[in-house]
């Protein structure tokens, strides 16, 4: 049995092998016939096949640059959160707290560190900020500010009604000798709760909102230290601020200081796209010019004065904005030798204006203490200039006009002595005139301060006790045509900013009618009889109108092309938007 199942496994095998001999011998055969007799085929259509690999490939390459660029179609160069902005700003920073800024650095700090209850919008009016609302009530005389519910201080501290009642009664006390005037020392305020301010005033008074652009600052590291010592208190090089940025560091430079500001995150509208501001201060606008040629600050506001400045670097562009600032010569009608009105009548003809103002290229000219922005009023005539009839008024004052020269009775001839800072046009202005009154027979000196280095004391040792018989500044208008501060007699005094020391019985019954009426009409008229006034007794005469020229790095985002402002400041109305970086994002369908 073993042996035939042997036979049966061998004859099985050989099969096998001869059948897989036979199936490789037909491979072969196949492979020969199907592979390699057929090379020679293919050299024959070897275009053909070399055709359609390139196509193949061209389809391919297609769709990954179709997908590249579809890709890239949904996606922009857009600004991002992060980031650094500095600026350069003129002047030197003697104190940081808003009560006493008078440089242009300081009133820059201001800004971005002390928000008010109301602030200028970027349509160029009022609008709310810390406060809630305003309302009137039907007296017109009490007017109650609610304040926003999440108001904090940078330190954490809530800002509260308790920092408003306290600010606004520190700059009405003289004791304080703020750089800060509301024109409302008899306005009684009253906090009626946390966060709920009442103010009383004692007439109606239809551009109130202006008054409530007044810092606030806080009471509870300020409110136990003496109105005359606020000013030398720690607070004023380390303050705690309520607005978009807080205070990093200070740090001395070559040209000044640098002021390292983060954004703060207590601030109520949120954090800025910027991570950080920075501002560079310098004591002249060559070194602005220098700065910003190597890009080492991305803007600057401060050479709005400066007659074609050397800018060389193409990446700076710039932007004009008119403002609501303008510059005025202030006649001090208390002065021994502008006592008589017929003496600055003479001046009034005998300056002229068209020379003083010449090469005044970023600025406009200004006649009046009003802007037509802010009233739609008829302006009056001014008078010309005319040489004679300066002469002529000289004469019926009680002078003498002999070989170029001015003399009094006792043969003395009178003196005017011309106070200005040397910032913008105001100290060429003031060459110049002092040349022209020189030229009346008049002994016209000119007197420059340096207000960068010593802004606090130029305001406090020569504006307030009036220690001038001229003085060239610069003012901020408002938003609001009232004159108040500026002509009424009751400011004629060392807390007020009638510069001039000006007193009109007539005058200050038309700026307090003006000031409390709600009809326009019935303003117009008041405001137009008040020119006629402002022109026959000169108190001032007008200068220019400041124009606000920026100068900045065109990859920065800075203020909106369409802001309107009323100062240069305002510019800052919509920081919560200015950018340096730039990123990648994706665009909504």
């Amino acid at each position: 049995m073993k042996k035939q199942l042997k036979k049966s496994g061998q004859k099985i095998f050989k099969r096998l092998s001869r059948a897989g001999r036979q199936a490789s011998e037909a491979s072969k055969i196949h492979v020969k016939e199907n592979l390699f007799a057929r090379v020679d085929s293919v050299k024959h259509v070897r275009l053909w096949i070399l055709e359609w690999i390139l196509l193949v490939s061209a389809i391919i390459l297609f769709a990954i640059v179709q997908m590249i660029w579809y890709q890239n179609s949904y996606q922009t160069s857009a600004f991002v959160q992060g980031g650094t902005y500095t600026e350069a700003t003129l002047g030197k920073i003697n104190s940081m707290n808003p009560l006493y800024a008078t440089t242009s650095s300081e009133k820059t700090l201001a800004r971005l560190l002390f928000p008010g209850l109301l602030s200028v919008d970027v349509s160029g009016n009022l609008g709310n900020n810390l406060a809630e609302s305003v309302t009137i009530d039907s007296t017109k005389k009490v007017w109650t500010v609610k304040l926003r519910d999440d108001l904090r201080w940078s330190d954490g501290n809530p800002l509260t009604a308790d920092d408003v009642v306290f600010s606004f009664k520190l700059i009405n006390n003289p004791a304080a000798k703020t750089s800060i005037s509301t024109g409302f020392a008899n306005t009684k305020i009253e906090q009626i709760n946390n966060l709920t301010v009442q103010f009383t005033l004692p007439t109606t008074y239809v551009a109130f909102y202006d008054a409530l652009v007044f810092p606030i600052v806080p009471a509870h590291i300020l409110s136990g230290v003496e109105p005359a010592l606020i000013y030398e208190h720690n607070f004023s090089s380390n303050p705690v601020s309520s607005g978009p940025f807080m205070l990093n560091a200070v740090q001395p430079s070559t040209y000044g200081e640098t002021i390292y500001l983060n954004k703060n995150p207590n601030y109520y509208r949120g954090e800025t796209m910027l991570n950080s501001f920075v501002l560079k201060t310098f004591s002249s606008s060559d070194d602005i010019v220098t700065a910003l040629n190597r890009l080492d600050v991305t803007a600057s506001a401060d050479l709005s004065n400066v007659s074609n400045p050397n800018i060389t670097n193409s990446n700076i562009f710039t932007k004009k904005t008119a403002t609501n600032n303008g510059a005025f010569a202030f006649l001090n009608t208390l002065s021994p030798a502008l006592l008589n009105k017929n003496v600055r009548q003479a001046l009034r003809y005998g300056i002229d204006i068209e020379a003083l103002r010449e090469n005044l290229v970023s600025d406009m000219p200004l006649d009046f203490p009003i802007l037509s922005n802010q009233i739609d009023i008829s302006f009056p005539e001014l008078p010309a200039y005319d040489k004679d009839k300066a002469l002529a008024l000289l004469s019926e004052a009680g002078y003498t006009f002999e070989e170029g020269k001015l003399t009094d009775n006792t043969g003395e001839q009178p003196a005017l002595n011309i106070v200005t800072v040397s910032s913008g046009h105001l100290a060429e202005l003031a060459k110049r005139l002092s040349a022209q009154l020189t030229e009346l027979g008049f002994d016209a000196k000119t007197n420059i301060y340096e207000t960068e280095s010593s802004s606090h004391n130029f305001f406090t040792s020569i504006i307030r006790p009036r220690d001038y018989d001229i003085l060239l500044y610069e003012i901020d208008m408002g938003t609001d045509p009232d004159l108040f501060p500026y002509y009424h007699s009751s400011q004629a005094s060392a807390s007020g900013f009638n510069f001039s020391d000006y007193k009109n019985g007539l005058v200050d019954d038309l700026l307090l009618s003006a000031r409390t009426t709600f009809d326009l009409s019935l303003r117009k008229a008041k405001y137009e009889s008040f020119l006629d006034h402002w022109i026959d007794d000169v108190p001032a005469i007008g200068l220019y109108q400041i124009n606000l020229t920026y100068y900045f790095n065109h990859s920065a985002r800075t203020f909106s092309e369409n802001s309107r402002l009323s100062s240069s400041f305002d510019r800052f109305s919509d920081i919560q938007y200015w950018a340096t970086e730039k990123g990648t994002r994706y665009r909504t369908p």
